[in-house]
């Protein structure tokens, strides 16, 4: 049997009727430590688009990874190397490195590559999941400047014991399995979450020879995940709460190639994180200390051309962040130290060390109708010297249905430990990537009767200068330098329409950008990409989803568009807009004390062609079967 194929039994069930007398303590509190870290977000970010994917829409996405998730509800655009292979998120005209992903408040970037593969992230996992738009590394640190995402785990209590389990089966052989299992004893909560998909993803694609269109199957693309995360919440007095997290996680897939008949390429991304939290909270004073480790191995294998890489990489971070509370302002103030080790085989074997420093203030006035907030940070390096980073946000309530708001943000990106010392070609000399940006928008809310409209528009510049591009010198070895200066302005768009009338819900979302992400300037004189688009960043996109539900009953129709993307610095070649139509159905029933939901889904409904990058044609449409049991 292939080995990304194995369907196996797991546990059906392990709890039964038990402890509820345990949990009415632990019932009456949060998790602390997350209600700090949103406070923080809240009050810094007033002024900021922050996309937050509702807990209804989330649910339909949890036999998938965080690619169907964001590319379906935010205005990200996620670059996809093929279903079920790479894929990095891009955020307002960004590259994958210039966008971070936080893990509970802790930076999860891998440092030697200098990115996140959102496809290991199993949506499964998080039970908060939000998209910043817009540079911050005076919040998120380096790498926050086209925007970050942010991912939190928040155990969420409503009896001693529960149990959730669901099964997927769907096309290309595709089988998902996840189980969470939850306990309450006294003041302490328990959680497991595993899973395992696994998939000889072999889907039917359009390949065109010469002036004719023929439909193939694709090969050599199988892969299998699996995973466990492990949460430990306790509840020591009432002021302090200690979290303790161990996330193992394991994707092995194969790679196919597309310009030849045979691939032996495969890749294998394991990982080992931990995430240690204490919170404590007495009147007006707050305080979070956050730690982690982060163990990731990648290795590539290439039989046919005897390649056989290995990255090693340990991250260790320790945040601490003190909050004071006044009735119309508060303060922060924190420290972060981290420390990256990282050796690839044959290549180098290097560390960075950072410290950081973080200050913030954020004020509401004339009975909290106008609000600013300033953050400053500054980082330390032990190889570069990193900017002095500032965030500056103001808003005004003009009406209690029409606010303004203004932001003004610099933030940076430093070298990855790859672009410094890869042999060959690294380039020690590199000075960290720096943008500028300014947005201003207006939030707009209508209320009749159960109807509730909602529209927020954005118009936002940034520009950023020494850009790093990796280019050919001395013959055949390739090199990055600081290079290019782009400027980016476009108009984002939000909308939501709600109406509730009794038994029967719709929501409505629509998400819109336009992008002008232009190479104003080049250090190289026969660079043919000044003045034009950048690659791989398309100039209108857009994303719709009508969500409706009556009484047992659920539908969840997605839309996206994707104009025309650029696949060469001179804009002479492009890929063709797309559109895409996803439906999902889910009916909810009762048996006995447990809630069964069962889920039939089509994606690509519509049977479109499409390539999201260059040679890397996507699946025609496909089906997917679950039933989902929570006690």
């Amino acid at each position: 049997m292939n080995r990304f194929l194995k369907p196996k039994p797991y546990l059906i069930f392990l709890i039964i009727h038990s402890f509820n007398n345990l949990a009415q303590d632990t019932l009456k509190t949060a998790s602390l430590e997350v209600e700090l870290m949103m406070h923080k977000i809240w009050a810094l970010q007033k002024n900021k688009n922050l996309i937050i994917i509702d807990s209804n829409i989330k649910q339909y996405y949890h036999h998938q990874s965080m690619v169907n998730l964001l590319s379906e509800q935010t205005p990200g655009y996620i670059k996809q190397y093929g279903a079920g292979n790479i894929a990095n998120i891009s955020i307002r005209g960004s590259n994958a490195s210039q966008s971070s992903i936080l893990w509970n408040g802790l930076n999860i970037q891998n440092a030697a590559l200098g990115q996140n593969d959102i496809s290991l992230l199993p949506s499964f996992l998080f039970e908060n999941v939000m998209l910043e738009l817009g540079g911050n590394s005076s919040f998120n640190g380096s790498s926050a400047m086209g925007g970050s995402v942010l991912l939190f785990n928040q155990l969420k209590v409503n009896k001693a014991v529960s149990v959730f389990i669901s099964q997927s089966i769907g096309s290309f052989s595709a089988y998902k399995t996840n189980i969470q299992t939850q306990f309450v004893i006294n003041k302490t909560i328990l959680s497991l979450k595993m899973y395992h998909h696994s998939s000889l993803n072999n889907f039917n694609y359009i390949y065109k020879t010469g002036n004719d269109l023929v439909e193939k199957e694709m090969h050599h693309s199988a892969y299998n995940t699996q995973g466990i995360l492990g949460e430990i919440n306790y509840l020591t007095i009432p002021q302090h709460t200690i979290n303790v997290r161990v996330w193992y996680n394991k994707y092995d897939r194969e790679i196919p190639k597309f310009d030849a008949i045979l691939s032996h390429q495969n890749q294998i991304d394991e990982s080992f994180k931990t995430n240690i939290e204490w919170a404590f909270q007495r009147g007006i004073y707050a305080s979070n200390l956050k730690t982690g480790y982060f163990y990731d191995v990648l290795i590539f294998i290439d039989l046919l051309a005897n390649i056989n890489s290995t990255n090693y990489q340990h991250t260790y971070i320790a945040d601490q962040g003190n909050t004071l509370k006044f009735k119309t302002s508060n303060i922060y103030f924190g420290t972060t130290a981290s420390m990256y080790q990282s050796k690839h085989t044959n290549q180098y074997n290097h560390q960075l060390n950072k410290l950081a420093f973080f200050a913030a203030f954020d004020q509401s006035m004339f009975q909290s109708k106008l609000n600013y907030n300033v953050a400053v940070r500054k980082e330390i390096s032990s190889l570069l010297n990193n900017p002095f980073t500032t965030n500056i946000g103001l808003s005004y309530v003009i009406h209690p249905k029409l606010k303004l708001n203004t932001h003004f943000s610099n933030s940076f990106r430093q070298p990855t430990l790859n672009d410094l010392y890869w042999t060959p070609g690294g380039n020690p000399n590199l000075m960290p990537e720096e943008a500028y940006e300014w947005e201003a928008s207006a939030n707009a809310t209508l209320k009749v009767n159960q109807l509730e409209i909602q529209f927020k528009p954005t118009y936002f510049i940034k520009k950023t200068a020494n850009w790093i591009m990796w280019l050919p010198s001395n013959g055949l070895i390739w090199s990055p330098k600081n290079i290019l200066e782009v400027n980016t302005t476009g108009i984002e768009t939000s909308s939501h329409i709600k109406l509730n009338l009794n038994n029967f819900k719709i929501n409505v979302g629509l998400n819109t950008l336009y992008c002008l992400s232009i190479n104003k300037k080049s250090l190289n004189p026969n660079d043919e990409s000044v003045g034009k688009q950048l690659v791989y960043t398309p100039l209108y996109s857009g994303q719709s989803t009508i969500n409706m539900i009556y009484k047992a009953w659920s539908v969840l129709i997605s839309q996206s568009y994707t104009g025309y993307v650029y696949t060469n610095t001179d804009n002479s070649n492009w890929l063709n807009p797309y559109y895409l139509l996803n439906f999902k159905t889910q009916h909810h029933f009762n048996f006995y004390k447990t809630v069964m939901c069962l889920q039939f889904e089509i994606s690509n409904f519509l049977n479109q062609s499409y390539t999201v990058m260059n040679g890397r044609p996507m699946p025609l449409r496909s089906f997917e079967l679950s039933i989902a049991m929570r006690y």
